[in-house]
């Protein structure tokens, strides 16, 4: 069940988070599976919580889900992504039974029992605040196989700053470097990272 009443659209920070997510979202699909996959589980999580992906796996499936807050699906071969804009209040009340509403959405949704469900916010000091979304204690025979995780708008510079320069003159470099771009058109002060 969502809930609108604690979510503040038109909060700058609230903005931010959301087109970060949305950036994040769009880009992936473009580049190699097991590249951001890595990349992005360092980060998020501190670990590398995928199955093994075969090599000839290579089909990404994104979908926005309708409703707030704004999830985006990222369905591969074996398991759902869900990147989720952090739009609550630091003092909401609810705030636990809000994350536990947006992982239970990526659970019933993706297509794939085995899912990780990324929030993204947009700084250092927001992450420290939600060090305990991880942990929160998600209900169900599912929740052995949901891995969740909190990544920063800076966490995403840094993953496509790496693609540029990985991928050369290849399309997936274009596509980071275009993300790179957005990113910088409403957040400049993180995104000072390399760019092609």
């Amino acid at each position: 069940m969502d809930s609108h009443r604690d979510v503040h659209p038109h909060a700058p920070k609230t903005i931010r988070n959301v087109l970060a997510a949305q950036v994040l979202a769009q880009v992936l699909p473009a580049l190699p599976l097991g590249y951001w996959q890595r990349r992005i589980a360092a980060r998020a999580f501190a670990l590398d919580p995928m199955p093994a992906m075969p090599r000839t796996s290579q089909g990404v499936h994104l979908l926005r889900l309708p409703g707030t807050p704004p999830i985006w699906l990222i369905s591969t071969a074996v398991m759902t992504w869900g990147v989720v804009a952090w739009v609550w209040r630091p003092d909401q009340q609810e705030e636990r039974a809000a994350v536990r509403a947006a992982v239970a959405r990526v659970r019933r949704d993706g297509r794939h029992l085995t899912c990780a469900v990324l929030f993204v916010v947009g700084t250092d000091a927001e992450r420290t605040r939600l060090r305990h979304v991880p942990y929160l204690r998600l209900s169900g025979p599912t929740a052995r196989v949901t891995t969740v995780g909190v990544l920063t708008i800076d966490d995403i510079v840094q993953v496509l700053a790496e693609a540029c320069g990985d991928f050369g003159e290849r399309p997936e470099a274009a596509a980071a470097a275009d993300a790179l771009r957005r990113l910088r058109e409403f957040e400049p002060a993180p995104c000072d990272g390399p760019a092609s």
